[in-house]
């Protein structure tokens, strides 16, 4: 009932926040979520720390934001490559892919520059 409820949601242009999303796996008899939650944090933790590392030398180098961002992105276009969700798949549209993971890598940057340590 709670994963029809939570899928018409979705279909119905609702918002769902990460961490209600990840609760799912909780709320499941089996560990198949949790692997995948698993790997979508670790594919997240390995941009994060990326874009740490981005930051320490491109600071050290007197670089501005967009630099930083384009020594960066092959990494990050490699990490995603990699990861779970492009398992069998191939890119076919390069344009639109790279604009993605230079997206996704600048929208990293901004989340973890807005947040700061407990």
């Amino acid at each position: 009932m709670f994963l029809k409820t939570l899928a018409t949601a979705l279909l119905k242009g609702g918002k769902v926040i990460l961490p209600y999303v990840l609760g799912i796996s909780a709320l499941t008899p089996t560990k198949k979520d949790d692997a995948v939650v698993a790997k979508a944090q670790d594919t997240l933790t390995q941009i994060g720390d990326l874009l740490l590392i981005g930051e320490t030398f491109g600071a050290a180098l007197k670089l501005e934001g967009p630099q930083k961002l384009d020594g960066i992105e092959a990494m990050v276009r490699e990490v995603i490559l990699k990861s779970e969700v492009m398992l069998g798949k191939n890119v076919a549209d390069e344009v639109k892919f790279a604009t993605a993971v230079r997206g996704i890598a600048s929208n990293m940057a901004d989340l973890l520059k807005s947040v700061k340590e407990k």
